[in-house]
Order: structure tokens, then sequence, then C-alpha cells
């Protein structure tokens, strides 16, 4: 089985934040769509998403990981204009993906999709 056959029930792409697993806001996604929007606190560290320190540069840098493999966005002074950089990728990247995935997303997911927004607290 490819990635792209594995679906997952999710709970909070229809309405961001849920926790309950309920028929109102789950769906049946690729994993794909699941793991977009994924939350990796404990991995991030002390900066924004997809931003990391380069002690060498002296620089914040913006990462996105698309298919598995790290994509540089490019080297910032602040954390914040590198997590802009990262959220303007990574919202195009998301509306890719639900394009791509459309004819089997609920619309209800596919719209949140289309919508969703990067937070600086994600």
């Amino acid at each position: 089985m490819s990635p792209d056959e594995i679906i997952d029930l999710d709970k909070d792409l229809i309405k961001r934040g849920n926790k309950e697993y309920c028929p109102q806001y789950c769906s049946f996604v690729p994993q794909v769509i699941n793991k977009l929007v994924g939350k990796r606190d404990k991995l991030r560290g002390n900066h924004p998403v997809g931003v990391y320190y380069d002690k060498q540069l002296n620089k914040y840098t913006a990462k996105l990981t698309l298919n598995s493999k790290s994509k540089h966005l490019g080297c910032f002074l602040t954390p914040e204009e590198a997590f802009y950089a990262y959220k303007k990728a990574k919202e195009k990247h998301i509306k890719k993906m639900a394009w791509k995935y459309k004819d089997v997303l609920d619309r209800r997911v596919y719209q949140s999709l289309m919508r969703y927004r990067i937070l600086i607290t994600d």
C-alpha cells in the first residue's frame, strides 16, 4: 500500500482545534493530508514553526518539509521574518495538496484547507 492509499480518521481539519471524535467534525482523509497540519511542538524548540537558528550564520532559517525532503526557504535576521517565509510556502503547499485530493476529500475538509492559515503559535 502506498502512502497515498493510507486513510486516517481526522477530527480537527473541519474544526481547527477540535479534540473530540464525533460525526459532525470527523472525516476520513488521505494520511498525507492529515499530516499537513500536524503540530510538533516538542520537536520545534523555542522558535516559531518552520524556523531554525543557524549559529554559524548568526541568522534564522526557514525550512519546509515536502515529500520527506527539507526545502530551504532562506536566511533572515529575525525569527518573525523566517516564520512569514515559512507561512507563505506552507499555506501554498496546503492549497496545492487540497486541490490534488479535491475529489476524495469531504467538501468541508477541502474548504477548510483552502482557508487554512499557519499561525506563529502553531
